[in-house]
């Protein structure tokens, strides 16, 4: 029968094989290892190569330090009870970082430490890890990028639509028309309709062109000479145009300046974003009435503001019209047009948002940081 001394030998040699570096514990609270220290143990923290005696673990590793007090709380318990750290990086030795885990157990009346050299399985588990985290958010990137664009080609399937319906209903009109002249005004506006749908397809490849570089995911440091707010002003204004003659609805924006303040965003997308929130001023507000657009320039970049003396839409509502997902919401003209908004600000390291209007109704706004200076 071997001799205690000989077992205990026995043990910390395979203990010290399995990557285990064992401590003792005294009633002082002071640790003695427990037969040789390991060769990687000794490099990581030179101290405990020391003379024999009381080794200052708490000085080792400021996060040991932190654990042993999760440790003296399982060594008062006694019995079966365990403590673990959890892995952790300890990079205090010289070279590359060690990968360890601490665990603070009783055996046979005595508090032990045992701190574990984490190895090839561990780091193995670590990249498994790691792989699944990066495919959830390869996976979350995916189902937005599958949001954009199912909004955008909802967004532009309504205008589309639209197009056709006039063209259709001119007609099934001018086959009840017996008079030449408002037949030839029937063919015109067919005619007009139909420009217009040609026009709306070149916007629609031209803007997949861009948007591929620009909506969906402008470089940081890539943007360009960016696009002037007030041109895009005036062009976003003169396609609403229109719309606003028919509704009796005025238009108030300041004349820009000569040299105007230049935004980071695609100059197709932002026009689009203006007039779809000048749009959606008009329609809630009544014939008469103006809508005011207007921007600021801020310490970060320029805040616009587009407001409408319509009925005012209480908080709650307002907080739902650029979420990201709103079941209530549906798929109305309105909200593919403000979620088309939003995909195009945010898209631009921007924000936008909906709030009180300062003499009531409402004010939609975003923000947009400068362009880079050439």
């Amino acid at each position: 029968m071997p001799s205690p001394d000989l077992s205990h030998r026995s043990s910390a040699v395979i203990l010290e094989s399995l990557g285990y570096a064992v401590f003792r514990r005294d009633c002082e609270g002071g640790f003695w290892v427990s037969g040789t220290a390991p060769e990687w143990l000794c490099e990581l923290w030179p101290c405990v190569n020391g003379p024999p005696g009381v080794v200052r673990l708490d000085e080792c590793s400021p996060f040991l330090q932190n654990f042993l007090i999760d440790a003296d709380v399982c060594w008062c318990q006694g019995g079966d009870h365990q403590a673990r750290s959890g892995p952790w990086l300890e990079t205090g030795g010289p070279g590359a970082g060690v990968h360890l885990e601490a665990t603070a157990l009783s055996s046979a009346g005595e508090s032990l430490l045992l701190i574990q050299r984490l190895g090839t399985e561990f780091l193995g588990w670590h990249r498994q890890i790691q792989t699944a985290r990066e495919k959830v958010v390869d996976q979350q990137r995916f189902q937005l990028e599958m949001q954009k664009k199912e909004l955008l080609l909802h967004y532009l399937a309504e205008d589309l639509s639209a197009g056709l319906g006039n063209i259709t209903m001119a007609l099934q009109l001018i086959e009840r028309e017996d008079r030449p002249t408002q037949v030839r005004q029937l063919l015109n506006l067919a005619a007009l309709a139909t420009e217009e749908q040609q026009r709306l397809i070149h916007r629609v490849l031209s803007h997949f062109t861009v948007e591929l570089d620009g909506l969906y995911g402008p470089k940081e440091g890539d943007g360009g000479p960016g696009t002037d707010l007030g041109e895009a002003v005036q062009r976003a204004s003169a396609l609403v145009a229109t719309e606003f003659d028919e509704r009796g609805v005025r238009l108030a924006f300041p004349m820009p300046a000569s040299a105007g303040l230049r935004v980071r965003a695609p100059a197709g997308s932002l026009e689009r974003v203006l007039a779809s929130l000048l749009e959606n001023a008009g329609e809630h507000t009544p014939p008469g009435e103006t809508v005011r657009l207007e921007w600021e320039s801020q310490p970060n970049g320029v805040e616009v503001r587009v407001e409408d003396p319509g009925a005012w839409r209480p908080s709650a509502l307002q907080e739902r019209l650029f979420a990201r997902t709103d079941p209530e919401a549906g798929l109305g003209s309105s909200t593919l047009r403000l979620q088309f908004c939003r995909i195009v600000i945010e898209n631009c390291q921007g924000e936008i948002g909906c709030r009180p209007g300062a003499g009531g109704g409402n004010c939609f706004w975003f923000r947009l940081p400068l362009a880079d200076p050439r």
